[in-house]
């Protein structure tokens, strides 16, 4: 019996070891930079943005401050990025759930971006915004395919923010703005 217990823990030990090494090779680290994965480059520092639109479009959806701050583009990486900085507070007393990370965008050059293409998060706070004063700053980018960023001059993007109870959803707000951009 106790060879038994002794091989057994021998084997939970390989596969153990083994699920490890797996996880590290699909994470590749790339000069420190990024993180391959099957869709996308995941950059672990936020992009240094050349091109910036303040946008600042704030609204109220009962009682969450909703603040879209910046627009920006990115040339310096070999895939020119779009990215937009917001800001959410919670000036009342619901709970909401918010997800601007899957933002449907449209430029005028025919390009259409999700979820898939978002190559840079940086989330601060919960998405989850619970209680009167909490707070979610979040920083996305996306990987452009073919866009041109000197001629992109509209940017569409829209986003559903709920108003939730537990797990039901009393209420929701679609985000959708429309930017000019200006030289």
């Amino acid at each position: 019996m106790r060879k038994i217990s002794i091989l057994l823990m021998c084997v939970m030990v390989l596969v153990l070891s083994a699920c490890n090494d797996k996880s590290k090779s699909s994470s590749n680290d790339k000069n420190g930079e990024e993180i391959e994965s099957d869709q996308v480059s995941f950059l672990k520092e936020e992009p240094k943005w050349d091109i910036q639109y303040g946008v600042d479009e704030e609204y109220n959806f009962n009682g969450l401050n909703v603040l879209l701050e910046d627009i920006n583009f990115s040339t310096y990486e070999d895939t020119p990025q779009i990215g937009i900085k917001i800001k959410y507070e919670n000036r009342g007393h619901g709970s909401f759930e918010v997800y601007p990370g899957q933002a449907s965008i449209k430029l005028d050059s025919g390009e259409e971006l999700s979820v898939t293409d978002v190559s840079f998060t940086k989330e601060e706070g919960s998405s989850k915004i619970s209680d009167k004063g909490d707070t979610f700053t979040a920083t996305y980018a996306w990987n452009l395919s073919y866009s041109d960023i000197p001629e992109i001059k509209k940017v569409e993007i829209s986003w559903d923010d709920y108003q939730v109870s537990g797990d039901d959803i009393l209420d929701y707000k679609k985000f959708n703005g429309v930017y000019e951009l200006e030289d």
